[in-house]
């Protein structure tokens, strides 16, 4: 019987959660994937693993800087997080330095994405402006 994909992601995120997810359950789970011609659905599942953490507390944020954060960047960017996810009661940092961002950040989550890059705003500032709002 194939296990629906939710059925997969809330058993990963239970065992990850736990500490009890180990080597050979992620070699069991690629072997299931691929017995099964299911790894184009992977991306899905960790969305879906992401989406359980969230509901049972621990929210996972990829933070794409220009430069390495310091620790008040870090504090600032979990305090929004907090503000976007309120019951949150583990808030995680993933830091992805992009070089080609001349500043800000560009905040990802699973369900959406903040644009607070100096570009960005940038374009923002652009649209309100082409619209007659900004100025």
């Amino acid at each position: 019987m194939k296990a629906s994909r939710r059925r997969i992601a809330g058993y990963i995120a239970d065992r990850t959660l736990d500490g009890t997810f180990n080597a050979r359950q992620a070699t069991e789970l690629a072997a299931y994937l691929l017995e099964e011609r299911r790894t184009g659905e992977l991306a899905s599942i960790v969305r879906d693993v992401q989406r359980a953490w969230a509901e049972r507390g621990t929210v996972v944020v990829t933070a794409t800087v220009a430069h390495s954060l310091s620790a008040d960047a870090r504090r600032e960017i979990e305090a929004r997080v907090r503000r976007v996810y309120p019951t949150a009661k583990r808030v995680i940092v993933a830091e992805q330095v992009d070089t080609s961002l001349v500043g800000g950040v560009q905040l990802e989550f699973i369900d959406r994405r903040i644009d607070a890059s100096i570009a960005g705003e940038l374009t923002k500032f652009k649209l309100l402006a082409v619209h007659g709002k900004g100025l």
